[in-house]
């Protein structure tokens, strides 16, 4: 059972404070439960006295018993890593059929919060330019349900581009700093990985030659193997860009456990949002 505090009358004299010890005892030899007496103020010097004397220590102060946040029940939050894809946040929000979630970094801290909006409006505003963003290539082969055939680097940022002309148009369009997708087009592949790109996707779960495997290690190309036909493939990749690009991470307003129920009711009447994180050390604990 959680802890019973015994309490006095405020600017407490010898009885109230004896009163809350004695009754305090009487219900730990009862119940056996965690009961805890305490003051709402200092004692007197009498008090001091007869605490003194029959070596009993001062009650635990109280300074108010108006209710906290602590005392009443709130949602518990669910968390996210900030480098998880927004495809992650997004299955995380349908699974637990929740519109918010927080965002906390490698130490489990509070860092900011996302919501359904956010990631609607990023998944349309993205488009084929990754070079503000670098993206962990673990968030690409999650996303696209990928298999990595070889990884020489562990992150993207560039453009993308798509193998849907003839390869003389495809490589004016390629750099190192270009994530390409394609489907089985050998020549395409051929042509990208010489041109020493970041990383090729290769659609349709084609089967990627060992020849061309042996290219990609010598120019240390990545090559990722995923399912998906070329059009989903491009619809579906701006969602392993990073969370932490897309959350609210100022002008927030949060609480504590410890701050009292009047007082947070007031600052949710006057911003009107539709969630406050509860923040405990750094780290959070619930949502309002």
């Amino acid at each position: 059972m959680d802890n019973v505090y015994i309490i006095g009358h405020k600017n407490p004299d010898t009885d109230s404070i004896c009163s809350a010890i004695a009754y305090a005892d009487f219900k730990k030899r009862v119940y056996k439960g965690k009961y805890i007496p305490t003051r709402l103020g200092d004692p007197n010097n009498e008090t001091k006295f007869v605490l003194d004397y029959f070596k009993i220590p001062v009650p635990r102060l109280i300074e108010n018993v108006y209710t906290q946040l602590a005392d009443i029940s709130y949602d518990k939050p669910v968390n996210i890593e900030k480098y998880a894809p927004i495809s992650k946040v997004w299955e995380t929000m349908m699974k637990h059929n929740i519109k918010t979630v927080n965002v906390v970094d490698d130490n489990g801290n509070f860092v900011g919060i996302v919501s359904l909006g956010d990631i609607a409006k990023a998944t349309l505003e993205i488009r084929d330019n990754f070079s503000n963003y670098i993206v962990p290539i673990e968030n690409i082969i999650t996303t696209l349900n990928g298999i990595a055939i070889h990884i020489s680097d562990s992150y993207f940022s560039g453009n993308l581009a798509v193998a849907a002309m003839n390869v003389e148009d495809v490589e004016k369009r390629l750099s190192k700093n270009t994530l390409l997708i394609v489907g089985n087009r050998e020549d395409v592949q051929i042509a990208a990985i010489k041109r020493k790109i970041n990383t090729l996707i290769t659609t349709g779960n084609f089967q990627v030659k060992d020849s061309i495997l042996d290219l990609a290690k010598r120019n240390r190309v990545n090559i990722i193997k995923v399912p998906h036909d070329t059009i989903d493939a491009v619809r579906l990749i701006n969602q392993s860009i990073p969370i932490h690009y897309v959350m609210k991470s100022s002008g927030l307003i949060t609480f504590s456990e410890k701050e009292l129920i009047e007082d947070v009711k007031e600052v949710m009447l006057k911003y009107k949002y539709r969630y406050f994180p509860v923040i405990e050390n750094k780290k959070p604990v619930g949502l309002l």
